[in-house]
């Protein structure tokens, strides 16, 4: 049974009212994270706009205030759809960012053990069949651009995962307190907790 036909006008004009109410929906998810971008201006200013009589009231109160914080009455009149776009760049951005340091600790075999184990986990977790590098950062970056809010946690698993050739050294630093050779030393003696 096919469930989508692409030749059946309906179903493509289906599909895009669906993409169409999918990125309102995650514009409004997305709304708290703008808000904490923008400048204190920017905030007075879309705050001033929500009414002609309230609204410099409005600015004074809430610029400084996290989305959250602010009345849905107030939220549900600001229009923050020219920031938009500048949100996702930045969010696209830092995907990228995350793809290309991933693609540097699955292919540096000079200080990662592990590079073949954590190749096959990226192509597992993009979902790619490559077999070599250059396909595999293609598929990396492309799985980014696709899915930029996954990207952290991915990155993040990948360095848990990462083996490294040396072992971390942790010697004498600078101005360091050398530990306590006694077993029963509990510490700071002369600390009031203040």
């Amino acid at each position: 049974m096919k469930i989508f036909d692409i030749k059946n006008p309906k179903h493509v004009q289906i599909l895009k009212e669906e993409l169409h109410r999918a990125r309102h929906i995650l514009r409004e998810y997305n709304e708290a994270e703008i808000w904490k971008r923008l400048t204190v201006q920017q905030r007075e200013e879309l705050l001033s706009t929500v009414d002609d009589d309230m609204g410099p009231d409005f600015a004074d109160e809430y610029a400084e205030t996290d989305w959250m914080q602010i009345p849905d009455a107030v939220t549900n009149r600001i229009n923050l759809s020219r920031y938009v776009a500048d949100y996702a760049r930045s969010v696209d951005k830092s995907a990228l960012m995350y793809a290309r340091g991933i693609f540097d600790i699955i292919n540096d075999e000079a200080r990662f053990k592990n590079t073949k184990q954590l190749q096959d986990f990226i192509a597992k977790q993009i979902g790619s069949t490559a077999t070599d590098a250059e396909s595999l950062k293609m598929a990396l970056m492309q799985y980014a651009r696709d899915n930029s809010a996954k990207m952290m946690k991915l990155n993040i698993d990948t360095q848990k995962m990462a083996q490294s050739t040396t072992p971390i050294s942790i010697g004498k630093l600078s101005g360091a307190t050398p530990p306590s050779r006694n077993p029963g030393y509990m510490g700071g003696a002369e600390w009031t907790g203040d």
